[in-house]
């Protein structure tokens, strides 16, 4: 489903799933995402709502799932420690 549908998003170069923490609630779901390059905050927003659709199915009513595009030190963190599901070839 994800992986599917960043195949179809040359501008994906990778997906990352972790758990994050936050001061005022449970930790939640991220599937981090890695640029090839700029992308248009339009594009951005294509991305989110295509993956967020192709996940949707598979989703319990009370399960959520968030999405962060990673950048700097944050992406840096992310590819330490985090599980890849999906590099483009």
């Amino acid at each position: 489903m994800l992986r599917g549908q960043a195949v179809s998003f040359p501008s994906i170069a990778e997906l990352y799933v972790f758990q994050m923490a936050t001061q005022t609630g449970p930790s939640h779901t991220v599937i981090g995402i890695i640029l090839t390059g700029d992308v248009s905050r339009t594009q951005q927003e294509e991305i989110v709502w295509a993956m967020g659709a192709a996940v949707r199915p598979e989703l319990e009513s009370d399960q959520s799932l968030d999405f962060m595009f990673l950048r700097g030190s944050m992406r840096d963190q992310v590819k330490a420690v985090c599980a890849l599901i999906f590099r483009r070839p």
